[in-house]
C-alpha cells in the first residue's frame, strides 16, 4: 500500500488531473450536449455503469497508467491495482479481490466532493450480507482502514445542479431550436451572474456544440441590460479580477451587469473601460449598456 501510494504522489500534478477526470467522466456519461441532462440522477442503470467504466478510463488516460490484467486492474507501483468506483457511500467486493490492494475513488456530483483512499482488503472489512453475484460491501470497519490521500476534497461544481429551481426553470423554458437555444445561453447569463459557467454548462444548456458561438451573441445581446460577458482571454480575465469577480480560465466565462462608477460607489472595485469607471451594479443602480468588449485595449 505505501508503495502503490508513493508511486499515485510522485505523478505529476496527482490532484488536478485527478479531479478533472472525475470531472470529465460525469459530464460524458451526462452528455449534456445531446440530451440536456445535468444531474446524475437521471442516469439509468446501465449508464451508471457506463459512468464507473467511463472513471476508469478516464483516471488511466490522466495518470499515464496501462490497461491491467483486467477491466478494473491497474499497474501501480509495480503491483495490479483493483480500482473500486461508487458514486455513494461503500463500495462492493467480490470474493477474489479479498487480500488485494483496492484503490477506492467516489465522488458525489450533488455535494461537489471527491474521496481516493487504499486500503488491502481483508475477510473483517467487508459486511455479513453477499449479493447473488457473491459480492458484499465494504462495512464500518472496512472504511475506518481505508488509508485516505484525499478524503472530501471539492469536485468542480456541476453549475446547473447547484442553481435555484426556479432559475433552471426559467432557462429550460425556452425550447430548443435555433432561436430557442440561443435564448437559453442569453437567460442563462442573465440569470447565474457571478458563477463560472464553463462549455459543458453552455452546451447543456443550448443542447448544440457552437458554444463560443453563443457567447458571442450572448455577449451582444445582454450589452443592452448593462451585463458584461467575460471569457478567459487574458484581457478579459483582468477585467473580471479588477472588479472582484471569479476569475474565468479559458472555456469559462462569468457575466456580471455593471454600471458607472458614481461617488455613492465609494471604493467599490472598478476598472476603466472605454475612457470611463465602471464598477458593479447594485439592485439600485439605472441600467446603462455596457462597454463594448471589442472596442477595449
Amino acid at each position: 500500500m505505501a508503495t502503490v501510494a508513493d508511486a499515485l504522489r510522485s505523478m505529476p500534478d496527482f490532484e488536478a488531473t485527478t479531479v478533472n477526470a472525475l470531472r470529465h467522466a460525469f459530464d460524458s456519461a451526462l452528455d449534456g450536449r445531446r440530451t440536456g441532462r445535468f444531474d446524475p440522477a437521471t442516469l439509468g442503470k446501465s449508464e451508471k455503469v457506463y459512468l464507473g467504466a467511463k472513471v476508469t478510463h478516464e483516471l488511466t488516460a490522466a495518470w499515464g497508467v496501462p490497461p491491467g490484467q483486467e477491466t478494473t486492474d491497474l499497474p501501480i507501483g509495480r503491483q495490479q491495482v483493483v480500482l473500486k468506483f461508487t458514486t455513494g457511500a461503500t463500495w462492493t467486493i467480490a470474493p477474489g479481490e479479498v487480500g488485494r490492494v483496492c484503490l477506492l475513488v467516489s465522488a458525489n456530483d450533488e455535494r461537489s466532493c471527491w474521496s481516493l483512499g487504499l486500503i488491502r482488503i481483508e475477510p473483517g472489512h467487508l459486511s455479513g450480507a453477499a449479493n447473488r453475484d457473491f459480492k458484499r460491501t465494504l462495512s464500518a470497519a472496512g472504511r475506518q482502514a481505508v488509508t485516505w490521500l484525499f478524503h472530501n476534497a471539492h469536485l468542480p461544481e456541476n453549475t446547473l445542479l447547484y442553481l435555484p429551481a426556479p432559475l433552471r426553470e426559467k432557462i429550460f423554458a425556452t425550447e430548443v431550436s435555433r432561436r430557442g437555444s440561443q435564448a437559453r445561453v442569453n437567460n442563462l447569463f442573465r440569470l447565474a451572474q457571478g458563477r463560472l459557467l464553463n462549455r459543458t454548462t453552455i452546451s447543456t444548456v443550448a443542447v448544440t456544440a457552437d458554444d463560443p458561438k453563443r457567447v458571442r451573441t450572448a455577449r451582444e445581446a445582454l450589452r443592452g441590460d448593462g451585463i458584461l460577458v467575460l471569457g478567459g482571454t487574458s484581457r478579459q480575465a483582468t477585467i473580471a479580477r479588477s472588479l472582484g469577480l471569479p476569475v474565468p480560465r479559458d472555456g469559462e466565462w462569468v457575466s456580471q451587469r455593471v454600471t458607472r462608477r458614481r461617488p455613492e460607489h465609494g471604493d467599490a472595485p472598478s476598472i476603466a473601460l472605454s475612457d470611463e469607471v465602471w464598477t458593479l451594479a447594485g439592485p439600485d443602480d439605472p441600467i446603462e449598456e455596457a462597454p463594448s468588449l471589442a472596442k477595449l485595449w
